[in-house]
């Protein structure tokens, strides 16, 4: 690029990263916008670029900029949170031919939760009491969780409503094959000094597993289960192309823009306002893929040889022949990322209330799983969470809030101007903390943006009031986990109107000095989504427009089903 400038870098450059992985909210992380300094000492040689994603995908950003695009938008945020992941690619070879595969393969985190087993079927069989157990949470069934003489303790409620506190011993245990253990119990209660009341058999209840009572000279040798708290996911990702014109004369004025001197005279070149809108709708389509993008069919480790086929453009197809370009092979597999929508729905992680009232209390509540959930995952910010929402939205929560408040302060409860006045954060996201009572020590980050406002004001367009419950969202995602993946990023840039390529055809032409040509610039962008920790993010939608309850109602629960997609599976076991 001509006459980089400091000037040029303060206005133009992209941001190339930022810091939420250790602050963990996008309402304190900082941007890492690449400036002049770093780009002349670090990511520039001759007149290439060394960025983490290529010259092209960076050459692109940098040039919408200097077309003035907005620069608070949702891409410029999302982008900054991407990983390099081109190294994961992996090639193949199918029918001769080497090709790409469609999908890189990346973690994907769970928490284990082997600390509390549910207690159901608790019946005398003989001389001993008989159990079933299951896991509380993900962790698998294994029958060396429950040795033999292991001492176990088991929480319950007695006939009469009191509650049990109750030590065993297991003599047996038999894997039923369907996640449930079936436990054989003798009992270690005679001794204690609990009223019998509390010493009666449990049928249902919690067990906690103990320790074996053994000496040193007896035989023992049990190793308990050990479980990975991960899986290695295929993460699918597709190529998606945009294109560039430039005039001869949008040339001069990207020549003159990085200094500025005359570029009031050529602000309104009808390049450079084709190429400014066209530029911020690449970047509108891009937020949204990420979001919003479905996986196609075939698209898993067994069956993704079915996709269909990437053909190279074959010229014969256009009646080219003879260029010498070996055209109409395969060269890989069609697909399409799945967004972060879909791999939160996969995942039992988005909740439809179908246009009833949202509950202030169900949310807190399910805050505190999510928040053992980050904890577990080695999260930096466990305890803060953003809820991204649109505008009206947020004030329907913080009228919600008020009204909570007094409710637990017998209206006692006073708003200071601190409090009540919204803060900015980088890409332009506006945002409100309100610190809960529960869960302890946790901060809720209200956050907003034109992007979910844009939503509410297209269906209220389309459909009317009726139809806005649709698009009113509650987004609580960790961004410290969720990213797009940039596989690859390509352009090319064809010149027409050449002045000796035209002399050639037209001998007019050889009787012009000069002409105005034009640049076509291609560029392509390959990228998968992926969500670190579906279990410590939860997508609300479809909720009415009413201010949210704020009493409490254990028949709300969000989600309302807990059907797990786990990612704890059995460790390899070392002997």
């Amino acid at each position: 690029m001509p006459g980089l400038s400091p000037v040029t870098f303060a206005k133009c450059a992209p941001s190339v990263g930022n810091d939420i992985k250790q602050c963990g909210s996008v309402t304190v992380c900082s941007a890492k916008p690449l400036t002049y300094d770093e780009f002349a000492s670090v990511f520039q040689k001759g007149s290439d670029f060394r960025v983490p994603f290529g010259d092209a995908l960076f050459k692109h950003d940098f040039e919408i900029r200097m077309c003035e695009t907005v620069q608070n938008g949702m891409y410029e945020f999302l982008m900054s949170n991407a990983v390099n992941m081109q190294r994961k690619i992996e090639h193949e070879r199918r029918d001769g031919l080497d090709r790409i595969r469609p999908f890189v393969m990346a973690r994907q985190y769970g928490p284990i939760n082997n600390k509390g087993w549910k207690v159901s079927n608790g019946h005398a069989s003989g001389g001993n009491w008989v159990i079933n157990v299951t896991s509380a949470g993900n962790v698998p069934a294994d029958a060396n969780s429950f040795p033999p003489d292991m001492i176990i303790w088991i929480i319950g409620r007695s006939s009469g409503g009191s509650v049990t506190h109750t030590a065993w011993t297991v003599v047996s245990t038999v894997d039923n094959g369907n996640n449930t253990l079936t436990l054989t119990l003798s009992s270690r209660n005679s001794g204690s000094n609990l009223p019998a009341a509390k010493l009666q058999s449990p049928t249902v209840g919690i067990a906690i597993r103990g320790l074996p009572n053994k000496s040193d000279f007896e035989k023992w040798c049990v190793t308990q289960p050990n479980y990975l708290a991960f899986k290695d996911v295929p993460f699918f990702f597709g190529t998606y192309r945009t294109t560039v014109c430039r005039s001869s004369q949008y040339d001069q004025w990207r020549e003159m823009a990085m200094t500025n001197p005359y570029y009031a005279e050529y602000v309104d070149i009808p390049d450079i306002e084709r190429n400014k809108q066209e530029g911020q709708d690449w970047q509108n389509r891009v937020a949204e893929l990420i979001f919003r993008s479905k996986p196609l069919p075939y698209q898993n480790l067994n069956q993704y040889d079915q996709l269909d086929d990437i053909d190279a453009f074959d010229p014969a197809d256009v009646g080219l022949s003879g260029l010498g370009a070996d055209g109409g092979t395969c060269v890989g597999k069609r697909a399409d990322p799945s967004g972060i929508y879909e791999q939160m729905v996969e995942c039992n992680r988005v909740v439809d209330l179908q246009g009833a009232q949202l509950n202030l209390i169900s949310v807190f509540k399910e805050l505190y799983n999510m928040m053992r959930v980050k904890e577990s995952s080695g999260s930096k910010n466990s305890r803060t969470f953003d809820f991204f929402m649109d505008n009206v939205s947020a004030q329907k929560w913080h009228q919600a809030w008020v009204n909570y408040m007094n409710s637990v302060t017998s209206n006692a409860f006073r708003i200071t101007q601190e409090f009540n006045s919204s803060k900015t954060a980088n890409w332009g996201f506006k945002y409100r903390q309100y610190e809960l009572d529960y869960p302890q020590g946790v901060v809720i980050n209200v956050v907003t943006h034109y992007f979910f406002d844009d939503l509410m004001s297209m269906m209220k367009a389309a459909g009317g009031t009726t139809y806005e419950d649709a698009v009113r969202v509650i987004w609580i995602l960790d961004f410290a986990g969720i990213y797009p993946g940039v596989i690859a990023s390509n352009s090319q840039e064809f010149t027409t109107g050449e002045l000796a390529a035209l002399a050639k055809i037209s001998t007019d032409y050889a009787c012009v000095l000069r002409t105005n040509t034009r640049r076509q610039k291609l560029t392509s962008l390959s990228l998968t989504v992926v969500v670190e920790c579906p279990a410590g993010n939860l997508i609300l939608e479809n909720f009415s427009s009413a201010v949210p309850d704020h009493e409490e109602d254990d028949t709300i629960v969000y989600p309302p089903t807990t059907t797990t997609t786990t990612s704890t599976t059995p460790a390899p076991y070392v002997g």
